[in-house]
């Protein structure tokens, strides 16, 4: 079957040009949301897009990039993602937010200790329009002291210019909106 990819390269590339607009804000980190109905900027980075429940995409200035799942999602997340580092949070589970009884989940606190050992100051929030309260409580209440700013144009002028592997895809979906 012939089909029309981006390589794991220019998502690397992708996530290492946004940690340089991460860096020119001053922002130490930046936290990427994604529902099931508006996915792209998590899928940007990632190549996953939730399908069931909510992700983000944290990003520090320095270091690897941390796919955020629910607990019903890492598994899927884990075969669609090129991303090593996936870890569940349960304020990302789906919005009837069921308990996740047996289940282990780290925290935002969990979350930056691991990645950013130097620890955050200033968390940069993308897709803020679409940020759950439960992420918001949590990590007002997981990182007190840490300035939530959003910072959606930190990414966005990254997806204003098409490479040439996405105008590729485009091209092949309107030809096939085209057969339609």
């Amino acid at each position: 079957m012939n089909t029309t990819t981006i390589p794991q390269s220019e998502f690397e590339e992708r996530i290492k040009k946004f940690q340089a607009n991460i860096k020119q804000e001053g922002l130490d980190a930046c936290l990427v949301h994604a529902t099931e109905s508006d996915m792209a900027h998590v899928r940007y980075l990632s190549e996953y897009w939730p399908t069931f429940e909510t992700a983000a995409v944290f990003v520090p200035a320095e270091g690897e990039a941390v796919l955020l799942v629910g607990p019903e999602s890492d598994l899927y997340a884990s075969h669609r993602s090129f991303f090593k580092n996936i870890e569940k949070l349960i304020q990302y589970r789906e919005s009837a937010e069921p308990d996740a009884p047996g289940m282990s989940f780290i925290t935002y606190k969990d979350l930056v200790a691991k990645y950013v050992p130097k620890g955050i100051k200033k968390l940069g929030i993308a897709g803020s329009a679409i940020t759950s309260m439960p992420v918001y409580l949590g990590l007002k209440e997981q990182l007190p002291g840490v300035e939530l700013i959003k910072a959606d144009m930190t990414l966005w002028p990254l997806r204003f210019v098409k490479s040439e592997n996405e105008l590729n895809a485009m091209r092949k979906a309107f030809k096939i909106s085209e057969l339609a």
